[in-house]
């Protein structure tokens, strides 16, 4: 008995300025985004290579990088990449198996349900005046990327198309872009850092208006 496959899909979001958050909130995100996959993976691990099968993690874009606001989850999903990359180079070497990593931009999932929440939560633990002046923009931008990014996401059935190649492929690739705003993401990645930073700021601030608007 064995499993043909096996995919991590689980994951949280967890954001706020780095100042505000607390350890517990950087190591639940870990827990589920990071050590919940290599438990998991592990753990199947027996299965899976009974049948030479395949291990397919669902990253992010965010995986490569990591927008204003949104550290702990860039952080988790920067070490699932890393991870996929040793597995891949480990399995290459004397077995028939393979590890994928999915990389979606914005995807049409409940995660949009509980977004608004999460900005009145963030805004009640920037209670404190000093905190407020500071990263008060961050509730901004996250208003403009929820009234942005709810109309732009794309299908989750790209994603589970991605998820299939993965799996069934004769040749599964190392990593999957999956969305216009994953491909423009991973572009920008390869950009110099200076370059990216200005991009990056000059898109923060444009969702930073559409959420005042």
């Amino acid at each position: 008995m064995g499993f043909d496959g096996l995919v991590n899909s689980a994951g949280i979001t967890v954001g706020g300025p780095v100042e505000l958050l607390n350890e517990q909130d950087w190591r639940r995100k870990f827990e589920v985004n990071f050590f919940g996959l290599v438990n998991l993976t592990k753990a199947a691990f027996p299965l899976v290579s009974a049948v030479d099968g395949r291990f397919v993690h669902i990253g992010s874009i965010s995986g490569r990088v990591a927008v204003v606001g949104m550290g702990p989850y860039a952080a988790s999903k920067y070490a699932v990449e890393a991870f996929n990359w040793a597995l891949r180079a480990e399995l290459a070497r004397n077995t028939k198996m393979s590890s994928s990593v999915i990389e979606p931009g914005e995807t049409k999932t409940a995660i949009w349900d509980k977004a608004v929440q999460h900005v009145v939560d963030l805004e009640a633990r920037m209670a404190d005046s000093d905190m407020k002046a500071r990263y008060g923009f961050l509730l901004d931008r996250n208003r403009g990327l929820i009234k942005e990014g709810g109309s732009k996401a794309i299908a989750a059935d790209e994603v589970a198309k991605a998820v299939e190649h993965a799996l069934t492929s004769s040749r599964p690739k190392a990593r999957y872009l999956v969305g216009a705003d994953a491909k423009a993401g991973a572009l920008m990645a390869k950009m110099p850092d200076r370059v990216l930073e200005r991009l990056m700021a000059m898109n923060a601030k444009r969702l930073e208006k559409l959420g005042r608007s």
